[in-house]
């Protein structure tokens, strides 16, 4: 299989189900910038970020978030959707409540994270 570069992304679908074709295809476009600005709303804030507070810093909705992040925290699962790189670019360090009063995930850039936005 031929090397793929970081910036390689494919959004996950199912190929036999045309509406998650067609919905993976309108999201392709974004899915680069919106990784990338969560890595760097990431990178700003060394104690992690829960989703909500990524969609705070990014304006990107949580279910696009949830997406990014799944792709970002474990790339070989997610393989092709992901960067290509096959070790995380983000990871889960605790959980902290969120504004609903519900303990959530808090998420923080890996090293590997770092050196992809330098």
């Amino acid at each position: 299989m031929a090397q793929r570069s970081l910036f390689d992304i494919d959004v996950p679908c199912r190929p036999d189900s045309q509406p998650q074709v067609d919905g993976a295809a309108c999201v392709q476009p974004y899915a680069l910038t919106q990784a990338l600005r969560i890595l760097g709303a990431l990178a700003d804030r060394p104690d992690g970020m829960t989703m909500e507070e990524i969609k705070a810093a990014t304006g990107i909705e949580i279910t696009s978030i949830c997406g990014r992040l799944s792709e970002l925290e474990d790339p070989e699962r997610r393989r092709p959707a992901s960067f290509a790189r096959f070790e995380p670019l983000v990871e889960k360090i605790g959980k902290r409540k969120a504004a609903s009063g519900v303990m959530c995930y808090v998420y923080a850039i890996t090293p590997a994270g770092r050196e992809a936005i330098r």
